[in-house]
């Protein structure tokens, strides 16, 4: 088990601008500075920096911040049922629905 700590000033600070700059819940907000600022350190030269959430905005904002997304089963579904998307697009290209490695 790894325990991060990350300054307080910092992440109330990050996560204030989060909130002001797209109107995400505080907690939300939250997670994302904390994310932001714990990761980097711990992440291999070139290895992508991950987020997850069920929360599509979260994720948006997460995106902007430079992580690449992870979605649950559940999410990628609900994402897949409102944009019209289909497994040909984006990361998960060649997967059929359902599959494991989803």
């Amino acid at each position: 088990m790894i325990v991060l700590g990350a300054p307080q000033d910092e992440v109330e600070r990050d996560a204030l601008e989060l909130v002001r700059r797209h109107a995400i819940r505080a907690m939300d907000a939250w997670h994302l500075a904390v994310a932001a600022l714990t990761v980097p350190p711990l992440l291999d030269p070139g290895e992508p920096r991950a987020f997850a959430s069920r929360d599509e905005v979260q994720r948006a904002v997460a995106t902007e911040l430079g992580f690449v997304p992870i979605y649950t089963r559940a999410a990628l579904a609900a994402l897949l049922c409102r944009r019209s998307l289909h497994f040909s697009e984006g990361p998960f290209r060649g997967l059929p629905i359902g599959s494991k490695a989803v």
